[in-house]
């Protein structure tokens, strides 16, 4: 029997090294280690940028970025971009749920310069939340451009200047986009709008100002489902456009202002097989159409001669004062509109006055005197309850 002698035995068990006489275990847990800690950087939950960063660092705390940029290709899906002070930190694409913050009392801005946009959300199933930057507008054509994502949320953000929009958003069916506590001026030039809202998904603004838009304040397109609250539209083309060409478009707006645009303040349109759904209450639509075109007013809603589009309207505890044309104005067949304890007066127009087959309904609740055209023209009454 052949026996093993000790010297021998230790000789089995010598560890494998590599070339460099380094224990082969010991190499193979080194790079393990190394790439743990490139994957940690890369996928961290919560990053950090500020004016003093560097975009080669891990965007921590003690090292930051310097762009959003860089620091989102750090953040992991469902994580957050904190800004730490004061400064630019550059346009961004985001693909993926992120929340980018900056607090109060802090300066965070996007710079948007000729044929670039501010922000570009594409993120298929993402969440995404901007809350308190500034986006403003070098020349370039978009501030926050929602190409697809499940939801989108914009907070106590500024935006202006824009050349086509300050928000686009394309909505997918399901899909969301809430805007809060948000102003918005001087963008849509040369066409455009201050936002602009399409496609099926659902829409809620509130808190929201949109001034000084040489085209159109808002305008929401064919199919969302939006909620409009607390709204101030000031000193735009258009203050708000509502068409639907196709599908259907159901709107409301509360307890909001449309004052003082250059044409009308509220302006519907439908078309083909399009069905628009509009309530306005306890709002305020003063002194608009200041350039005096004609047809125009206040409130303006035409369907088509063929009488294809349909719009149904209620009109509730609502004032539309000092417009120059008519305080409402109802056009074309497809077009119903109820108006119920609202005050239309010191129009230079007609008060309500409905033309070419539409029908406006008022109740004796409302106060429609001293318009300049005539209080009522083709206009009928309504018992209801």
């Amino acid at each position: 029997m052949q026996t093993v002698s000790p010297a021998s035995a230790r000789a089995t068990r010598r560890p494998l090294r590599t070339r460099a006489g380094v224990p082969f275990w010991t190499a193979i847990g080194a790079l393990i280690a190394i790439h743990s800690i490139g994957d940690a950087q890369a996928t961290a939950q919560r990053t950090f940028v500020a004016s003093n960063g560097n975009d080669a660092n891990p965007c921590s705390v003690a090292a930051p970025c310097r762009s959003f940029a860089a620091s989102i290709a750090q953040t992991n899906d469902k994580g957050e971009i904190v800004v730490l002070d004061s400064a630019g930190y550059g346009n961004v694409t985001i693909t993926k749920s992120v929340t980018i913050v900056s607090p109060p009392g802090i300066y965070a801005g996007i710079s948007v310069f000729t044929g670039n946009d501010g922000i570009t959300v594409n993120a298929p199933s993402g969440v995404i939340v901007l809350r308190g930057l500034k986006i403003n507008g070098q020349g370039g054509n978009v501030g926050i451009n929602f190409v697809q994502g499940a939801e989108l949320r914009i907070e106590r953000c500024d935006i202006a200047a824009m050349r086509q929009f300050a928000i686009n958003a394309s909505l997918a069916a399901g899909a969301s986009i809430y805007i809060r506590d948000t102003t918005i001026s001087g963008s849509g030039t040369p066409v455009g709008s201050g936002i602009f809202l399409t496609g099926g998904g659902r829409v809620s603004l509130e808190r929201v100002a949109i001034t000084g838009s040489p085209s159109v304040g808002i305008t929401i397109l064919d199919g969302p489902d939006a909620a409009l609250r607390h709204v101030a539209v000031e000193r735009n083309d258009i203050g708000i456009l509502l068409q639907s060409g196709f599908g259907s478009t159901s709107v409301s707006i509360d307890e909001s202002r449309i004052f003082a645009n250059r044409s009308d303040g509220i302006r519907m349109l439908t078309g083909g097989s399009g069905v628009l759904r509009a309530a306005i209450s306890d709002s305020e639509i003063v002194t608009n159409n200041q350039g005096a075109l004609a047809p125009g007013g206040g409130i303006v809603v035409q369907g088509t001669s063929a009488g294809t589009g349909v719009a149904q309207v209620t009109l509730m505890r609502t004032r539309s004062s000092y417009n120059v044309g008519a305080g409402l104005l109802a056009q074309y067949a497809g077009v119903a509109i109820h108006v119920d304890r609202c005050v239309v007066v010191e129009n230079t127009g007609y008060g309500l006055a409905a033309a070419t087959g539409a029908t406006v309904y008022t109740r004796g609740t409302s106060t429609i005197e001293n318009n300049i055209g005539g209080n009522l023209n083709g206009v009928s009454s309504y018992a209801g309850k």
